[in-house]
């Protein structure tokens, strides 16, 4: 019994799943100058200000301003001295 009522309900859901609208997205590079190697997470900060966090898994985390200006671009942290990736495996800065 249990076999049927799974089969019909992935028939419904199935059937549901052909007809799902397409969605087009564009992708446009923004800050083509600022080398970001190996991005792990991108932060927006809660304090309203608009700013966003660039966690980099070689050590630094940067702080994009709301206005995407390169000059403006700063490092929050920065441990990119220290040999953090190896082997290009789970190492270095994993997070934030």
């Amino acid at each position: 019994m249990n076999h049927y009522i799974f089969s019909i309900l992935i028939s419904i859901f199935g059937f549901g799943i052909c007809f799902a609208k397409s969605e087009k997205i564009s992708i446009q590079q923004k800050l083509s100058q600022i080398e970001t190697p190996k991005p792990i997470s991108w932060i927006v900060v809660p304090d309203g200000s608009g700013r966003s966090l660039l966690v980099l898994q070689g050590g630094k985390v940067l702080i994009i301003p709301s206005i995407l200006d390169e000059s403006r671009i700063k490092p929050l942290l920065e441990l990119s001295s220290e040999d953090m990736i190896v082997k290009d495996f789970e190492e270095g800065l994993l997070g934030l």
